[in-house]
This record gives structure tokens, C-alpha cells and sequence, in this order.
């Protein structure tokens, strides 16, 4: 039942991805009359184009994030539990060199920690995996110059299937939804223009994911946070594997391989971009990519090879001095008046960020009641 804290105000949502959505379905189940506006189809952008994990994000250990990492390794059991067929455990080597003694015990500490901040969310706990299990698991990797490794757990989902799966339980709550209708301006008293129309509504949400900035600029609002805007491209390939890997790229980035409706996934690349830029692998990127994956296997793959690719924007809160790989995957709101911004976040702690945005719409209404 609605906890009726939003009955009778009629907000608009602007963003068909994982966060709009999300957003949507808490304000409607808040009593709010919801309307979604997205400029194409629903999940056709950055939700639809992920590494199809549900994480918390191990490297963002390294980086300092831990409450980021258990707050995602615990969401990772809501998706679980709602929608089964689409999200499930996947198992994910991470494998340790000889003599590199100091990284196997960095990379143990790291996945015990992981396991500490995901106890009781149902996953499957690390264990190390000997080189002759290895070998007989992996076939193809080139294990010579390994001792071994650290299996641990995360999940994988078909994120543009999961994402339209929220999106239905939303429209079955009430949320009303425009496809095919961009929003050409939005301002702080709550209007949204539309087709050349002017629509009043008593809050607006701005989650339009690496569009949003834009969104805000192009309707004379001087954003007071911005984002970095980095481009994430994966392949998929003529392979096969039983259980993922987590590849070590360079320092603190990994290239994931992990097995995506019967083939092999490989990404992700971070590239920074413009908003205006093609949103596309581009030859350096597949050129990395194919080069990792030869790198750590006999079986070596070129682009003939290649049976499909994709790209995505992740819109990261912009941080002066950070680099790609330390730049932080967490989410904020700006709040002007009626109008909400999210900037940032992931798509594991979506339903989260969703709830942030009711609750600071709640908020911002029982302020203007009060006055």
C-alpha cells in the first residue's frame, strides 16, 4: 500500500534508464501520480549497455569506497530475489602471478572484505583456487606464470530485460510513460516543456543519467555539480566459459570475461568523453580489448571474431584531480526548489537512488506546505 506522503501531487520524471525508472515506481507506490517522459525507448541507452553485473565493485576498495561496496553488495539481493530469471550468481576468478606473493595476499584481503560487507545477502563466499584446478577450469588460459587464484561471487544480469521488468512493475503501480518524447526544457517551478507545450507539475526529476547536465544547461540552469562523462565498450565474442574472470588491465582497472548467453563478454574500456560524441567502440578500445584477452589465452581472437559490440555512457559525479579509475560511482541529488537532479550513481544501487529522490520530493513539499 502507498504510504500516501505524495497523494494528489503529480510529478514528472525525465530518463527512461535504470534511474528514472526506479525514481518512477517509489514516488507512484509514495501516492504520487508519476508521468516518465524518455526521449527514445526505455533501457535503449547507458542501462542497456553495462557489463551486465549486479556488484559492488571491488575495485572501489582499492579507491577508498567501502560504503559504496556494501551498499551495492547488499542491493545486489534485491534484484536476486524479484526477478530470478533475469539476475543470478556468477562465480569470477581473480587470477594471482608467481612470486607476486604481496598481490595474491592484497587481492585475498580485498575479496575477504567483500565477503564481509556482503554477509547475509545469500552469496556464496571467496576461496582460493590451486593452479591444477585452475588449469582444468581454464583450458585456454595461459597459466605458466600463475600460482593460482581468488574465486569469489558477484552477480550478472540481462540489464536491458531486468530494467524493462521494473519498468512494467511501475506502469502496473501507475506510472504513466511517453516514449519517443524529448523534453526540451525543464525549470525549477516544476514546468516541463514538451512538444512546444508548456506541463505543469509539482516536482520534477532530472534523471536523465549523462544527459542530464545538458538538460540543465540548455534550460538556463547553472548546474552546481557536473559530470565526467566516461564511455564504456564491450565486445562479445566466439567463446565460452563455465566461470568468469576479473583480468588485471593496468592498476586498479580490471577487463572482465564473462559468460553472456552462451558466448563470452569482454569489457570494460573508460574512456572520457563529450556528451556530443558518438557513443561508440572505437578502434583503440577494440584494439585493448582484443589484445587483453590474447594476452591471457592460447586461443587467440581477431576482429573477424567479434560477433557483436556496444558502448555505454556512465555518468560519474565530476571530482577536480580525479583520475578515470579513482573517480567515485556514487550518486548525489541537487535540489533547486521543485526541480531534483541525480547525478551519478549505478545501476546495482538504482532502487536506492530512486528512494532518494522520493524522499527529497517529500521533503521539498512539506517545506512548501509549512510556508
Amino acid at each position: 500500500m502507498p504510504n500516501a506522503k505524495l497523494t494528489n501531487c503529480h510529478i514528472a520524471v525525465i530518463g527512461g534508464g535504470i534511474n528514472g525508472v526506479m525514481s518512477a515506481w517509489a514516488l507512484q507506490e509514495s501516492g504520487a501520480q508519476v508521468m516518465l517522459f524518455e526521449a527514445k525507448e526505455l533501457m535503449s541507452q547507458t542501462s542497456a549497455a553495462s557489463t551486465k553485473m549486479l556488484h559492488g565493485g571491488l575495485r572501489y576498495l582499492a579507491n577508498g569506497q567501502v560504503g559504496l561496496v556494501k551498499e551495492s553488495l547488499q542491493e545486489r539481493r534485491w534484484w536476486m530475489v524479484h526477478r530470478t530469471s533475469l539476475a543470478r550468481p556468477t562465480p569470477i576468478l581473480l587470477p594471482c602471478r608467481k612470486q607476486l606473493w604481496s598481490e595474491v595476499i592484497k587481492l585475498g584481503l580485498g575479496v575477504k572484505v567483500y565477503d564481509f560487507l556482503a554477509r547475509h545477502s545469500g552469496f556464496s563466499k571467496s576461496r582460493w583456487m590451486g593452479k591444477a584446478e585452475m588449469e582444468k577450469q581454464f583450458p585456454k588460459l595461459r597459466c605458466e606464470d600463475l600460482c593460482g587464484g581468488w574465486l569469489y561471487w558477484d552477480g550478472q544480469m540481462n540489464d536491458a530485460a531486468l530494467g524493462l521488468w521494473a519498468a512494467e512493475q511501475a506502469v502496473k503501480a501507475g506510472v504513466q510513460i511517453r516514449e519517443h518524447t524529448e523534453v526540451g526544457q525543464i525549470a525549477s517551478d516544476g514546468t516541463v516543456q514538451v512538444n512546444g507545450r508548456t506541463e505543469h507539475y509539482d516536482m520534477v526529476v532530472n534523471a536523465a543519467g549523462p544527459w542530464a547536465e545538458q538538460l540543465l544547461k540548455q534550460s538556463g540552469i547553472l548546474p552546481k555539480g557536473g559530470l565526467m562523462l566516461v564511455r564504456g565498450s564491450h565486445l562479445i565474442i566466439d567463446r565460452h566459459l563455465e566461470v568468469g574472470l576479473a583480468l588485471p588491465q593496468t592498476r586498479n582497472r580490471l577487463v572482465f570475461c564473462l559468460s553472456f548467453e552462451g558466448k563470452t563478454l569482454l569489457g570494460t574500456t573508460e574512456v572520457e568523453q563529450s556528451i556530443d560524441e558518438p557513443i561508440a567502440v572505437s578502434p583503440a578500445e577494440r584494439a585493448e580489448l582484443l589484445e587483453c584477452y590474447n594476452k591471457w589465452f592460447t586461443d587467440p581472437i581477431s576482429q573477424d571474431q567479434i560477433l557483436r559490440e556496444f558502448a555505454g555512457l556512465r555518468p560519474l559525479i565530476r571530482q577536480p584531480g580525479a583520475s578515470l579509475s579513482r573517480a567515485s560511482r556514487e550518486s548525489c541529488l541537487e535540489i533547486n526548489d521543485r526541480l531534483i537532479t541525480i547525478w551519478g550513481g549505478k545501476w546495482t544501487t538504482a532502487r536506492l537512488q530512486g528512494l532518494a529522490a522520493k524522499n527529497a520530493c517529500i521533503e521539498v513539499l512539506q517545506k512548501i506546505t509549512r510556508t
